[in-house]
């Protein structure tokens, strides 16, 4: 049984207790479908993270391997060589959106090549290869963290709106149950008592009358 709270059994505290109570129950449902649609959002966000990292490690492994038969055919001095000569400009830029009031990043990443960046007959095609391949491995990368990030802050408000749901469920709400019970059958026993008071002093008016 839940503790009911310390308050006078008056008419006035029984009428704002259920006042209370009744905000109480509506913010319970609003925090319950909250908590129901913050599932359904992580859940389909935990399966695009997994399709995002198995994406960028599919990519990352091709390019690595693109790279792996670049430094077999040219070296690692030329290959080093070559890179010294890459200067790619890249741009990152951070806006947000908001999903259940919860802020979530999206990141959008744009890469310029300044060309030439060397002498094409100096390189292979498993070197062009590799850097196209890590390029694109670059923005899965990138959506991969925009999704981790929007999964793990959804997951975090999921675990607050859940401890609210219980806490008003399991303590609030009977507390405040309990006290409108109180209070009623306090009132009414009250109410009894001045009823049967209000008989005996008519009955021994008119007795004496």
């Amino acid at each position: 049984m839940a503790n009911k709270l310390n308050v006078s059994p008056t008419k006035s505290n029984l009428i704002k207790i259920k006042e209370d109570l009744d905000f109480a129950r509506n913010g319970y449902e609003l925090l319950d479908q909250k908590r129901e649609i913050l599932v359904m959002e992580v859940m389909q966000m935990i399966e695009d993270v997994r399709r995002a990292r198995r994406n960028a490690e599919e990519q990352l492994e091709k390019a690595y391997r693109a790279f792996k038969q670049a430094l077999m055919n040219m070296g690692v001095n030329r290959v080093k060589a070559v890179a010294m000569a890459v200067t790619p400009d890249i741009s990152v830029s951070f806006t947000e959106r908001s999903i259940m009031g919860v802020v979530v990043p999206i990141i959008d990443i744009t890469t310029r090549e300044k060309k030439p960046y060397y002498a094409p007959g100096g390189t292979t095609a498993a070197l062009d290869e590799a850097v196209t391949l890590f390029r694109t491995a670059l923005k899965q990368l990138t959506q991969l963290s925009e999704v981790e990030v929007a999964v793990w802050r959804l997951a975090m408000e999921l675990k607050k709106t859940q401890r609210r749901v219980n806490a008003l469920e399991n303590i609030f709400i009977p507390q405040y149950e309990e006290t409108v019970k109180f209070l009623d059958d306090n009132l009414a026993e009250k109410e009894r008592e001045a009823f049967f008071q209000m008989k005996r002093v008519k009955a021994k008016l008119e007795k004496e009358l």
